[in-house]
């Protein structure tokens, strides 16, 4: 096997089709009980950032040089913390150049960023925008879901005050049902004029992504006794409207991305399986999902959704981002990677996501991780003669940039 495969992997231009840049800095004028918890970009060296392995670890040393400048020697200085922080801070204030040193370093040609995002990045000419579907779906007291999970809890503080800035933007007032949704389709109706490419539902941090189907008559006495604290109803509402948005963004060609990854001890929020019933139903098959983080830890799910179509191929894709790639050697992200790989159908369905919040440094790691562990995915194919060398590059082009460009219609 010659090394033209790796070379081709390591000069692919990225589409990253999930990212969160400007993370911490979208939070910087809520107020601090509305803000995230984990919203927070702060410097911190190779053995603070949390990454288990020592090869991860190494790409954090790379990106802090080819990001920021730092040397590993002043890395591992204590002396040169304080210093290093500064000016770690200090590059934040010129963002935008700051985001282009960032993608340059980790070879990204385009990145879809969630509507989490600060103001600099608009009209950025390598930012499609991707807008967040959660802040509709909550619009009522959610204490009935926030009381046992602090993180929980700030997400839904986050998607209230979202909500709020939407409606005294279009200087609209929670009337009754027939006003609340003539302003969440104007919003969708407006991203899909302007060009944003997707919408994102992070609700598996805060509910089950199990849904119901909710006749669109129930609307208004739900919107009511939702508004009045009937939790049940509420819950009924939040079904109506997630499904009612799912086949909406079909319509407006909106790809829907979907979180789904274990997030603290909630296993039953996040399974991708919660989501067959939805995709099924009349209307939805013209949406197209993407599973994101791979539905970690149990990515075999994800593939399973996504070969659900049988012999008519459904519009379910996933990717491998976040959890999957700040969690998981190259080694062990590379096993997955093959599964997914040995059944062709699943060829076209697979998408590159970083899927990191906080900083550039884990941009940078992801693009790494993630090309090292398609690397030897591809190759163990070729040593095993699954695949011939010319298939595994036309792969890795497909994996790494092609299959967003089609799914997007960038």
């Amino acid at each position: 096997m010659s090394d033209r495969l790796r070379q081709a992997i390591s000069a692919t231009p990225l589409i990253d089709h999930r990212a969160f840049p400007g993370w911490a800095g979208f939070f910087e004028d809520f107020p601090p009980e509305k803000r995230v918890l984990t919203a927070i970009d702060t410097y911190r060296s190779p053995a603070e950032a949390g990454y288990a392995f020592p090869g991860t670890r190494t790409f954090c040393y790379d990106a802090l040089e080819a990001i920021y400048g730092f040397t590993r020697a002043d890395i591992d200085d204590p002396a040169q913390k304080e210093r290093l922080a500064r000016e770690y801070a200090r590059r934040k204030t010129d963002f935008r150049a700051l985001l282009e040193s960032a993608l340059d370093a980790s070879g990204i040609e385009l990145m879809m960023a969630n509507s989490f995002h600060c103001p600099d990045i608009k009209n950025h000419p390598r930012i499609r925008l991707i807008g967040s579907a959660d802040p509709f779906i909550f619009p009522f007291d959610n204490t009935y879901l926030s009381m046992d999970s602090p993180l929980a809890s700030s997400y839904l503080a986050a998607f209230e005050h979202m909500l709020h800035i939407h409606l005294v933007k279009r200087r609209v007032k929670l009337l009754n049902y027939e006003t609340y949704t003539a302003v969440t389709d104007d919003i969708l109706d407006g991203w899909a004029r302007t060009g944003v490419a997707g919408v994102e539902f992070l609700l598996s941090l805060v509910r089950t992504a199990k849904t119901e189907e909710v006749p669109e008559s129930e609307g208004p006495a739900l919107f009511e006794k939702a508004r009045r604290g009937d939790w049940q109803s509420y819950r009924r509402f939040q079904n109506l409207m997630i499904r009612r948005i799912f086949r909406q963004c079909g319509a407006l060609n909106l790809v829907v991305q979907w979180r789904c990854s274990l997030s603290e001890s909630r296993i039953g929020h996040f399974d991708c399986l919660h989501l067959a019933e939805m995709i099924s139903a009349s209307g939805a098959d013209r949406t197209c999902l993407v599973i994101t983080e791979g539905n970690w830890p149990a990515e075999d799910h994800a593939q399973l959704l996504a070969l659900g179509g049988g012999l008519l191929p459904n519009r379910v894709y996933f990717d491998f981002s976040g959890r999957m790639l700040t969690d998981s050697h190259p080694q062990t992200l590379g096993a997955t990677l093959r599964r997914w790989l040995e059944k062709p159908a699943l060829w076209d369905k697979i998408l590159y996501g970083s899927g990191y919040r906080n900083g550039k440094i884990g941009m940078y790691v992801a693009a790494r991780t993630a090309r090292e562990a398609l690397w030897i995915a591809l190759s163990g194919m070729i040593r095993d003669g699954i695949l011939d060398e010319e298939t595994a590059i036309s792969l890795a082009g497909r994996i790494l940039r092609d299959n967003a460009r089609k799914l997007y219609r960038l």
